[in-house]
């Protein structure tokens, strides 16, 4: 089968970078910004020490100069609420804090904070035999956009000294952000080994501490096809492309390094992945080596510092689902009546929207692929569209 993807990014944002001598300028001569939104609280977590410009009170604008605003600095480490961000400059996050053990309200710059996903998203988690290992392992998952993002770990327990196709396990940054890449828009996880297996050994660094990712990519395309019937497309894009392909809808494969001391992805070279944007518009990033948390996430500005400028610039990829609707595709729609209660699933491999339909219940064949019906349905008087298991139903 293959799948089709659409997602609409909506976060633009102007990457204006001021120092806290320019903050102060901007709050003396420009109008007051908008008021900061937002619809829940964040955990976040300061990255170097930082410039907090505060007040007491709630106020709605960046001009705390006029407000009798007051600035504190903030440790690296020290965790803050962010309860908005400027509307106008999405470079300030708002926050609250507690500062001599009184409630106050702030702007910190965004550059300067990850935001722990881990604490605001709902984490499950699905244990899955791994042949490589011959131990089932369990692993981390979160819905974005109705995909499940796995966490994988290159330095997982099992992991260490072994070897798959002469590449070390704890060297596969690469195959380990394709593989979370490919299991997000297959729906189901295809483990970081299997690539790493079906991979070419040409795909290999000289001394056999690291991959092209074009090369792997390239190399297990074929086999992602047959095996999972995944068709997808991938591109090699200039560095200066990353966030363009991002807000359309691909996943980025990005080479960063440690340009700013902060060691925040790695001490040396290597692979991280790009998922999309957080609701307060920063970038979600998956790293196999756990430096950061499970679904961190990071200013475009704070990325930009990071992104490696040796070559080969090839190694930047981006991945999507390849558009095809041939799934939908039926000479003839069929009505059909559940035999039994089942589950009818908003995308193949029962992930994303679930909806449960009860035995005797009617729904509409319109398309087919090997053990599903694509159907269309009545919920809560509304027609909806999924696939259902072709067991479930007897065609009338």
């Amino acid at each position: 089968m293959k799948k089709t993807l659409s997602i609409l990014l909506s976060f633009v944002f102007v990457l204006n970078l001021f120092s806290a001598t320019g903050f102060n300028a901007m709050a003396e001569t420009a109008k007051p910004a908008a008021p900061y939104v937002t619809s829940k609280k964040y955990t976040g977590k300061v990255l170097c020490k930082s410039t907090v410009y505060y007040t007491r009170k709630k106020k709605k604008t960046l001009d705390f100069t006029k407000a009798n605003g007051k600035k504190i600095k903030l440790k690296k480490g020290v965790k803050i609420t962010i309860i908005g961000k400027n509307e106008q400059n999405g470079n300030w996050l708002y926050i609250k804090r507690k500062i001599n053990k009184k409630t106050c309200y702030g702007y910190i710059s965004a550059k300067n904070v990850s935001v722990l996903n881990s604490k605001n998203e709902s984490i499950k988690s699905v244990s899955k035999y791994n042949p490589y290992y011959k131990k089932t392992l369990k692993y981390n998952y979160v819905y974005k956009n109705s995909m499940p993002i796995y966490q994988f770990d290159q330095g997982n327990q099992y992991a260490k000294g072994k070897k798959i196709n002469d590449l070390l396990v704890g060297y596969s940054c690469g195959p380990h952000t394709i593989a979370a890449a490919l299991s997000a828009l297959n729906g189901s996880i295809i483990f970081p080994e299997e690539i790493m297996d079906k991979m070419s050994r040409s795909a290999l660094a000289p001394d056999h501490k690291g991959t092209s990712t074009e090369t792997v990519i390239s190399s297990v395309k074929p086999y992602i096809k047959s095996q999972y019937n995944l068709n997808f497309e991938y591109e090699s894009i200039d560095r200066k492309q990353v966030f363009n392909y991002l807000k359309k809808g691909y996943f980025v494969i990005l080479a960063v390094e440690n340009y700013d001391g902060l060691a925040l992805f790695t001490k040396n070279a290597h692979f991280i992945l790009l998922a999309g944007y957080d609701d307060l518009g920063n970038v979600i990033v998956l790293n196999s080596n756990k430096r950061i948390g499970f679904l961190d996430s990071f200013s475009e500005s704070r990325i930009k510092k990071n992104i490696t400028k040796a070559p080969p610039d090839k190694d930047t990829l981006a991945i999507k689902w390849k558009y095809d609707d041939s799934y939908k595709k039926q000479a003839k729609q069929q009505n059909a009546t559940l035999i039994k209660d089942a589950e009818i699933s908003q995308h193949y491999n029962n992930y994303g929207k679930i909806y449960k339909l009860k035995a005797k219940d009617a729904v509409t064949v319109i398309g087919a692929r090997d053990k599903s019906y694509y159907v269309a349905f009545k919920y809560n008087q509304k027609t909806y569209y999924g696939f259902i298991n072709k067991e479930s139903c007897q065609l009338s």
